[in-house]
């Protein structure tokens, strides 16, 4: 049931307070929290892409050290595990 707190009839606006029928706030809720999750990974996964246009730049320059270079690759074969676990869970959340 919603009660109304006060009506302006110059501008045509109700302000209402109260509770509101059915799970419209648990529905709210939920989709505000996959809306929020949605964009935290596709933040992440952006990040980890620009991380691995910058691996992947630096072994196109040629790294020198055989130890670096063995770094800088399982750094790149990270970054590109993390990206496709991102993209899936990115699939999942879209689509719950």
């Amino acid at each position: 049931m919603r009660e109304i707190l006060s009506s302006d009839e110059d501008d045509g606006r109700t302000i209402y307070i109260g509770k509101r029928g059915g799970g419209a706030e648990s529905g709210f809720s939920a989709g505000y929290q996959r809306g929020r999750e949605l964009h935290d990974l596709t933040q992440r996964l952006t990040e980890v892409r620009n991380q691995i246009a910058r691996s992947k730049e630096a072994l196109a320059a040629g790294i020198q050290n055989p130890a670096a270079l063995a770094m800088e690759l399982v750094r790149l074969e990270e970054l590109t595990r993390e990206a496709a676990d991102l993209e899936q869970r990115i699939s999942r959340a879209s689509n719950p």
